[in-house]
């Protein structure tokens, strides 16, 4: 991919509207793409020495690790369809950044969700939090090579002589695009206020509804299924919260706002309902489709209207459901018979928690509600 003017300022990860919209459409062709342009350049490297040279050649080139990640990130994606279409989700985030670098990025922290440089932050009136690591990024760099008998040498690298003679015009020289290691922070890593987070990520909103639901569902799984449920900073505004089968506990995202919360915490509940066991045999597509369908099947019994990231997530991980079902060439029964088995589960697990669910949620609504009164917006769990 070309890079533009935009892609040297502020360490040159951005791309135009038009290569945005491409990127979106051959993503994976752009993955092969980037790994033969790998093998390109490092053939160019040997024989034409295009990138800098280093004053001590025992020393490894900090740029040659990020170049290592890249070919087998793309390696990785080619080879593996869930974690193409994991990088296909996060991408919807960074399809405004060079393929490589959102390759980068993604393996530094798969949870990113907006990030800059140091001294962009510093605009924003914003700081790097004490002790936070940043995200290695290639960038581009203009620099000007000297052609001194059959090889070039960067300026910077020249003797004074040389250099003299280059502003004389009596030496050759050639601008050339090369790139440095620079290093960038996500937003979770930054004092950017909670409040302002709207402007760049939805976070959801305040709700008593949803705030007295959560209350009884963290209460269910502390007393039914011995799983504590725990708010926290987890260093991202896109990872909403996760399950630990091992531990048996749900962390929640402490940035989420309530509607986001509930819609968060449901969804990690299906996983400490279905996916308690460590070493389960199961795709991640099933495992997330699975913990999607519990999510909207206790929110709906409850009245509450499914937030559209719960519903996207859902048809994203069932698409990909399908298409594994559909090439496992183990399979003994065909796709439909193996969706309604998982599907059946997923109700049969729900009935059996239902009452002790509601119990614990019916504790923390108002005197004037109850989830008698939602009872016909409920979900028949007895077909």
């Amino acid at each position: 991919m070309n890079l533009s003017e935009n892609d040297i300022k502020e360490y040159g990860l951005h791309i135009s509207d038009s290569d945005a919209k491409y990127y979106k459409e051959h993503l994976h062709e752009l993955l092969e793409e980037e790994k033969n342009q790998l093998k390109e350049e490092k053939t160019n490297k040997q024989v034409s020495n295009l990138e800098e040279v280093s004053p001590n050649p025992k020393k490894k080139d900090p740029k040659d690790k990020l170049y290592n990640i890249i070919k087998k990130t793309a390696e990785n994606y080619t080879t593996n369809p869930e974690k193409l279409a994991e990088f296909f989700e996060f991408g919807s985030r960074f399809y405004n950044y060079s393929v490589r670098n959102s390759m980068l990025i993604y393996n530094q922290n798969p949870n990113a969700t907006y990030i800059q440089s140091f001294d962009a932050w510093k605009k924003e009136d914003c700081y790097v939090k004490k002790g936070q690591h940043g995200l290695k990024v290639l960038v581009p760099v203009k620099a000007t090579y000297l052609k001194i008998g059959d090889e070039f040498i960067p300026l910077r690298q020249a003797s004074k002589e040389q250099t003299a003679l280059y502003k004389q015009g009596k030496i050759k020289g050639e601008e050339r695009l090369h790139f440095k290691v620079g290093t960038v922070f996500d937003i979770s890593q930054t004092t950017f206020p909670k409040e302002r987070y709207p402007e760049l990520f939805f976070m959801g909103y305040p709700s008593e509804q949803h705030k007295n639901v959560i209350k009884g569902l963290t209460e269910f799984a502390k007393e039914k299924l011995d799983c504590s449920v725990i708010t926290t900073d987890l260093q991202s505004i896109s990872l909403r919260g996760r399950y630990y089968p091992g531990e048996n506990h749900i962390q929640l995202n402490a940035f989420l706002e309530d509607t986001e919360k509930l819609s968060t915490l449901s969804h990690e509940l299906g996983h400490a309902l279905i996916h308690h066991m460590p070493n389960m045999k199961k795709t991640p597509s099933q495992i997330e489709f699975e913990a999607d369908a519990v999510s909207i099947m206790i929110q709906a019994h409850c009245g509450i209207e499914i937030t559209e990231s719960r519903k996207e997530h859902l048809a994203q991980n069932y698409k990909v459901l399908l298409n594994t079902l559909e090439q496992n060439p183990n399979a003994k029964k065909d796709v439909m018979q193996q969706s309604q088995e998982i599907f059946s589960s997923v109700y049969s697990t729900l009935k059996k928690n239902i009452d002790a669910m509601q119990e614990c949620i019916q504790r923390h609504l108002p005197e004037e509600r109850t989830l008698e009164e939602t009872e016909t917006q409920n979900i028949s769990l007895c077909r």
